[in-house]
């Protein structure tokens, strides 16, 4: 559990000057300083799909399991940090799965099927500056994972950004890294469970992607759980 996440992530530390300036559909982000999320609309392209990579069938975001859906929001994360130097705080949501006959026609006959509802993004750059910006950003976050019908959710954070709440003080052995590194969690919270990772970045200038660690979601988890 939680390797195909790791392998994603050494996948694109190997083609990371390829896709650093990829292209993604999403639905519109919200406003980071209140933790609202715009209404979602389509883009296009659409996200790269599961597989697509390696030639395997595409997937709608709808269609993949939970960590599949992580699996492509740390490709979409390293992709903007590369691109842009940085990340902001957010939630990505998978979209619930739509009910068309003719999407299920499209599936039968392996199309695409165009109308697939986007990646929802909610922006919590804000969230984790205190313990009342947190406190008041969970039931936000919460909320807008009902409104949107979230199959599964993902927090991905720069650590740099945490000050509250500091999850890797006083870990122990638990937290394999020096305190003050710099790196990107990514949290999956989807109805059946929860999964944690850390990936580490090795040189804060040259954005360096080292190590992937899979944590223990009660130990590290920045948010708790969204799912009731």
């Amino acid at each position: 559990k939680g390797r195909g996440f790791v392998n994603e992530v050494a996948e694109r530390r190997k083609a990371k000057k390829a896709e650093a300036g990829e292209e993604h559909g999403q639905a519109a982000a919200g406003d980071g300083a209140n933790c609202a999320p715009a209404v979602p609309k389509p883009a296009s392209p659409a996200l790269p799909q599961s597989g697509a990579a390696k030639g395997a069938p595409t997937k709608a975001l709808a269609d993949l399991d939970s960590e599949e859906f992580a699996t492509e929001i740390v490709r979409l994360t390293l992709g903007d940090l590369l691109k842009d130097k940085t990340i902001e705080g957010r939630v990505y949501t998978q979209p619930p799965q739509p009910h068309s006959k003719t999407r299920d026609k499209k599936k039968k006959k392996g199309k695409g099927t165009g109308d697939d509802a986007p990646l929802g993004i909610m922006q919590i750059s804000k969230a984790f500056e205190s313990p009342e910006t947190l406190a008041q950003c969970i039931p936000a976050v919460r909320t807008h994972v009902q409104q949107f019908g979230a199959q599964a959710a993902v927090i991905a954070v720069l650590k740099s950004k945490v000050a509250c709440p500091q999850v890797w003080l006083g870990k122990g052995a638990s937290w394999k890294f020096d305190e003050g590194c710099e790196g990107i969690f990514m949290q999956l919270e989807h109805p059946k469970g929860r999964a944690m990772w850390f990936t580490h970045i090795e040189d804060r200038e040259t954005l360096k992607v080292g190590e992937t660690v899979q944590l223990d979601p009660e130990a590290f988890a920045l948010l708790p759980k969204l799912f009731q």
